[in-house]
């Protein structure tokens, strides 16, 4: 339960390799120390995160700068090589006969609906009834005959996206739902996105973003930042200042909220850094 500290992480990190490839855990450890991967060492705070960190590295030895693109390299190396430690090469058989673009698709679509209805956990019968909604909804997966089982075994089991925790199934951590769901909004027109950045704006203003999370909107200024930044923050920004000015007479604001807003954009913009952003913003 207790976060892994740095410390921990590195102990554990020399834990995945013999004693001849302690060389490889120095390496990954030596590039999650760099002050440009500072985002890593604040996301990596489970084994299992670790893991998937690891196997992103054996695809690629670098980090990328953003946050979204490990995520999206994650899936892609659980999607090529299930069982990369197997020393037998098993490779779970995928039962849709469907490309990974497909995967995602369903993956996002899947991250929006739950996120939004606040689902974390989910029984087997709810993520086969998700996917049962989203097959029935789409003509090039009815022509393809994919049904709601197979899709399930390929999440829980081929995949490893949706991880058994006890008698439920999680993303392997919630920043994973989080990134499908930015995913899933960053695919859509233009003319869309604009629609549901106006109204993350007005469920601000209103006090309902309880699920307007600060990982969601970090993703979307890593994913679509030239859109969000015109249609998303300066908007915010323009009626941050109007309260400041007006004190809360023309906007229903809590002065609670605009700290909070405030922190939130500030972490888009310099990261953990919070120490001059404010006053800057």
């Amino acid at each position: 339960i207790e976060p892994l500290s740095n410390e921990e992480r590195n102990v554990f990190i020399r834990k995945q390799f013999s004693e001849d490839n302690q060389q490889k855990a120095e390496l990954i450890i030596n590039k999650l120390s760099k002050d440009s991967n500072i985002q890593y060492s604040q996301l990596l705070k489970t084994p299992l995160l670790v893991v998937l960190c690891i196997l992103n590295f054996k695809y690629n030895p670098e980090l990328p700068p953003k946050k979204s693109e490990f995520y999206s390299r994650i899936f892609d190396a659980l999607f090529q090589e299930h069982d990369w430690q197997n020393k037998t090469g098993f490779e779970r058989e995928r039962k849709c006969n469907i490309t990974k673009e497909d995967y995602i698709h369903i993956l996002n679509t899947f991250s929006w609906i739950t996120h939004f209805e606040s689902i974390y956990y989910f029984s087997k019968n709810m993520i086969e009834d998700v996917f049962g909604q989203i097959l029935a909804k789409d003509v090039y997966f009815k022509r393809k005959q994919i049904d709601k089982s197979s899709l399930f075994y390929d999440f829980t089991v081929s995949i490893n996206m949706l991880i058994p925790d006890g008698f439920y199934y999680t993303f392997p951590h919630k920043s994973f739902q989080e990134y499908y769901t930015a995913n899933f909004i960053v695919k859509k027109d233009e003319k869309t996105r604009l629609r549901i950045y106006k109204e993350f704006i007005n469920k601000i203003l209103r006090g309902d973003d309880a699920l307007i999370t600060q990982p969601l909107l970090s993703m979307l200024y890593e994913m679509d930042y030239k859109l969000f930044l015109k249609e998303f923050i300066r908007p915010l920004l323009v009626n941050i200042r109007e309260y400041c000015l007006h004190r809360g007479n023309v906007y229903n604001y809590q002065e609670i909220q605009v700290q909070k807003l405030l922190s939130v954009i500030n972490e888009m913009f310099y990261g953990n850094d919070a120490d001059e952003s404010i006053r800057n913003l």
